[in-house]
């Protein structure tokens, strides 16, 4: 274990008398039986599962509650972002998440318990730990996969995630200020990630087009959709830029995905989860929640079927708090805002849902693609931009290929892309 994390366990024991009892000393960190399996390595931050052993006054040898220490990762996929993504979760788990609860408790139902949180920093790098409750404890599992998921999932999900959002509306009539200075000290960090990899993004965001391009009902729509994916990247940190200022924005998750919430079941049936990886929470538009569900945690075939319903069920999620609010968007609303901004999710679904479907139909990582010369590398940020495109189209295989391609043509079908003004990239459809 780091120093740096052993340190900030023994504080933890010292001043939380609350969990240890005064005079405890910190003994040692007892790993989880499964914390090989448990623990994860993302792009930003490492998970490791146990209890801290502590001596009471007493002499006696006791164990902590279960929990989840997140770290910086030895090698992180964006090094720069990294210390911003802390700074982020910390503040959501440390002010905004307490400022919703003083306003109403239930807020904290949502969300794992948090402990504490330590950093340390230097010229050159820095160091953080956040102590979590660990939610396998509690009967948590995650979902079945990380791509695709059932409607009893999307459902919850969806409700879940109006629930949280209808908090930002809550704060917006109770204590206006006071949430607005928390909601614009977040840190948008999607964007700044994507963008690090200059010449990528239209790349993946092409990938979607070739089965258009096989069909003649959409030759004449192709050039614009082309467009619209030339600029991506303009079209992405204009919406996080843009979007401050909606008067509907939420403090949104930011990476709201089925990786990042975890289950409860009862009989087989999911019936709470809650969410967490909170480095990602930005100030915007629900629909950058919203609508990242509605792509990349559901396919055509389910879309197809459900989405009506999946967009009644987030309402009712906005309109679930124990107390009323008074001025939540419609349903008219939400759909305004889906068709103006729900291209924002296939650009994100470009870049990262080969992954996930790669994780579920065990197509290897990035490293199966690397080649010999780069077999050592670690980063993908520090591959050529070259070979970073090589690697995102191999990865995922030809399925990722269709499931863009789908996303395209149901965003086509619902007017989500009618024209690019909304974007003020200067190419309409109608032109």
């Amino acid at each position: 274990m780091k120093l740096f994390i052993e340190n900030s366990l023994k504080e933890f024991v010292k001043k939380r008398v609350d969990i240890f009892g005064i005079r405890s000393e910190f003994v040692g960190f007892e790993y989880s039986q499964t914390n090989a399996e448990d623990s994860t390595k993302g792009w930003q931050s490492e998970n490791i599962f146990g209890c801290i052993s502590y001596k009471n006054e007493n002499g006696n040898i006791l164990l902590s509650p279960s929990l989840v220490l997140k770290s910086q990762p030895t090698v992180s996929f964006v090094a720069e972002a990294q210390l911003l993504q802390y700074v982020n979760e910390i503040f959501v788990y440390g002010h905004i998440l307490p400022f919703f609860a003083h306003l109403e408790p239930s807020v904290l139902e949502l969300f794992p318990k948090y402990y504490a949180s330590y950093t340390q920093t230097y010229p050159e790098s820095s160091e953080a730990v956040i102590l979590l409750e660990n939610l396998r404890d509690s009967g948590y599992q995650n979902a079945p996969c990380k791509s695709f998921l059932d409607y009893a999932h999307l459902s919850l999900m969806v409700r879940s995630l109006g629930k949280f959002h209808a908090f930002s509306y809550l704060a917006k009539e109770l204590d206006p200020l006071r949430f607005q200075a928390y909601a614009l000290s977040l840190n948008p960090i999607n964007g700044p990630i994507i963008g690090r990899f200059e010449g990528l993004l239209p790349t993946c965001c092409s990938r979607g087009l070739k089965d258009l391009a096989l069909r003649s009902e959409y030759k004449s729509i192709i050039p614009v959709i082309q467009h619209l994916l030339d600029n991506a990247e303009q079209i992405l940190m204009a919406l996080f830029k843009n979007e401050r200022n909606n008067p509907w924005a939420v403090v949104c998750h930011g990476d709201y995905l089925s990786g990042n919430v975890m289950f409860k079941y009862d009989k087989g049936h999911p019936v709470h989860l809650k969410i967490f990886d909170l480095a990602t929470n930005t100030f915007s538009s629900p629909v950058l929640d919203l609508a990242l569900v509605l792509y990349m945690n559901a396919n055509q075939e389910t879309r197809d079927l459900y989405w009506n319903q999946l967009v009644d069920d987030y309402c009712d999620g906005l309109s679930s708090l124990p107390i009323p609010v008074r001025k939540l968007p419609s349903r008219d609303v939400v759909t305004k805002e889906l068709q103006s901004k729900a291209f924002y999710a296939y650009i994100i679904a470009s870049f990262y849902l080969n992954i996930l479907v790669a994780e579920d139909l065990g197509l290897g990582s990035f490293h199966q693609y690397l080649p010999p010369e780069y077999a050592h590398c670690k980063n993908f940020a520090e591959l050529p931009v070259k070979i970073q495109v090589d690697i995102d189209l191999k990865s995922g295989g030809e399925i990722t290929s269709q499931h863009l391609g789908d996303i395209l043509k149901d965003m086509l079908k619902r007017g989500f892309i009618h024209n690019s003004s909304q974007f003020n990239i200067g190419y309409n459809i109608t032109s």
